[in-house]
């Protein structure tokens, strides 16, 4: 008799006991990309950053995709072999917060010496710079109402970070 409740106990319990990985969760429309652990979906649609943001956040229902936060050069080869245009990631400066520094959705400081950036970026050009592009070969700032396609992610990290685009 006490084996049954045992049995139906660990039953619910795999991803405790069997290891299972947060990315056997990521919806089957994301693909692997060459040489990338994490999945991704490039998105042939042009959206403000905000509203780009919002569709990766509701692909999954546990919040473990969101716009593509790029920590190396090989990822951004990899987006690359899929899609040569500009599109938006996952940084933005949170206005009330701190104007200054850039953060990643899922709630990391992306530094401003960072090699991501392209020459002379981020240059918050007309003051209204607030998000990131991934252009050719590394970041730009630029402003969130600007219409661009875009990269979402799933790699098992939930997106943390919400951003105020209003100066306080």
């Amino acid at each position: 008799m006490r084996i049954v409740p045992v049995v139906a106990l660990l039953a619910g319990c795999d991803a405790v006991f069997l290891d299972r990985s947060a990315l056997d969760d990521c919806p089957d429309y994301y693909a692997q990309l060459p040489g990338e652990v994490t999945f991704h979906r490039i998105v042939p649609t042009t959206a403000s950053w905000t509203m780009a943001e919002a569709d990766c956040l509701d692909d999954t229902a546990d919040g473990i995709t969101h716009l593509a936060v790029i920590d190396r050069f090989t990822e951004i080869d990899s987006i690359h072999t899929q899609s040569t245009e500009i599109l938006w990631v996952g940084y933005a400066r949170d206005l009330a917060a701190d104007p200054k520094t850039f953060y990643t959705v899922t709630g990391d400081v992306l530094p401003e010496a960072s090699s991501l950036w392209a020459g002379m970026e981020p240059s918050n050009a007309d003051g209204n710079e607030v998000v990131v592009e991934l252009e050719d070969r590394g970041f730009n700032d630029n402003n969130e109402d600007v219409k661009h396609r875009y990269v979402c992610e799933c790699d098992g990290k939930r997106a943390t970070r919400a951003f105020d685009f209003v100066t306080p």
